[in-house]
């Protein structure tokens, strides 16, 4: 009973007033498996963002307009070479764009990176402006899987790449996140690969970022298991949906769609993060055709009306599956 009571508290907490501005979990200083949150997080946890990169056709003060017209909690930034922020250019940019996505009354808990080796020199540069700028949560860039070789050296390397992140992340006071992406040759398209990397380091400065559609993608009837278990080291969401298609070869492909018109299981999925008492933020993705806008364009084909009511409605529809994630 304690437990039914305690899964539905994790939801009202976020559909309370339509979670337009209030917290989409309820757990606020508390980590992902109960882990403190490093103090540039603590107020920006469980905030539903619009991912930036479907806004690039917009400048930064634009974008955060957008955002908020359509009821978002805030901005997942791209911090990346063809993003809205230019790494190379980060420490003079990205406190330009934190500065007009606030004014615009919107917050920047989150961004999503390029970052994913401790020893490049632009690595703590982009890390370090961002703490200064209060974001609590960098995607990382991905590890693609050698064409020939040793896998389980590979590994080992990436190991050693992710453990350094960690002592650099400790040290700034920021959180990385790995997303799992579906897809030959991605580290994290079968899930355990991110766990066997993840095991033992701590959670409060690395986790995963869980990309529902991809895992779901990658493998369609085991990801319940690998969301199992990595439950207790997601530290982000990605949010996004698919439907299967057959494709001119008549093979099956996972074609983006609307949320909530494809295969995505967002109450198994709710479930599972209920359990951890999972608080951290989701990035909404748009990944179906929007006239360029899905892709990143810095110019769209179709007015920008069509993105943004495409973008309220997927966000009215993620809020409504909160608010049923659980039966009864």
């Amino acid at each position: 009973m304690k437990e039914a009571i305690d899964r539905r508290r994790f939801l009202a907490a976020g559909v309370g007033a339509g979670m337009v501005s209030g917290p989409l979990m309820e757990v606020m200083q508390i980590g992902t498996g109960g882990a403190p949150l490093p103090s540039a997080g603590r107020n920006q946890t469980g905030k539903v963002c619009v991912f930036s990169k479907h806004l690039q056709w917009l400048d930064w003060g634009n974008a955060a307009a957008a955002a908020r017209e359509a009821g978002f909690d805030g901005v997942d930034l791209t911090v990346r070479p063809g993003g809205h922020v230019d790494p190379e250019a980060v420490e003079k940019e990205l406190p330009l764009a934190v500065r007009r996505i606030r004014e615009e009354g919107m917050d920047v808990p989150m961004m999503t990176s390029a970052v994913n080796d401790p020893g490049d020199p632009l690595t703590r540069r982009v890390l370090e402006t961002a703490a200064g700028q209060g974001i609590a949560f960098y995607r990382m860039g991905y590890y693609s899987y050698p064409s020939q070789g040793n896998i389980p050296g590979f590994l080992d390397q990436v190991r050693d790449k992710v453990e350094g992140l960690v002592r650099l992340n400790e040290s700034l006071g920021i959180r990385g996140s790995y997303q799992n992406h579906a897809g030959n040759g991605y580290l994290g398209s079968s899930l355990w690969d991110i766990w066997w990397v993840l095991r033992d380091l701590p959670a409060e400065w690395i986790g995963c970022q869980f990309d529902l559609r991809h895992a779901a993608t990658e493998s369609t009837l085991s990801w319940k298991t690998g969301l199992r278990l990595l439950a207790g080291r997601i530290n982000t969401l990605a949010v996004k949906d698919s439907k299967w298609v057959l494709g001119s070869d008549r093979e099956a492909e996972a074609a983006y769609c609307p949320l909530g018109e494809g295969f995505a299981d967002f109450t198994f999925l709710l479930e599972v993060l209920a359990q951890v008492r999972f608080s951290g933020p989701a990035s909404l993705h748009f990944e179906y055709p929007l006239g360029g806008a899905e892709h990143g364009a810095p110019e769209i084909t179709v007015s920008p009306d069509a993105v943004k009511s495409a973008m309220k409605r997927d966000l009215e529809i993620f809020r409504r599956k909160l608010a049923e994630g659980l039966p009864g």
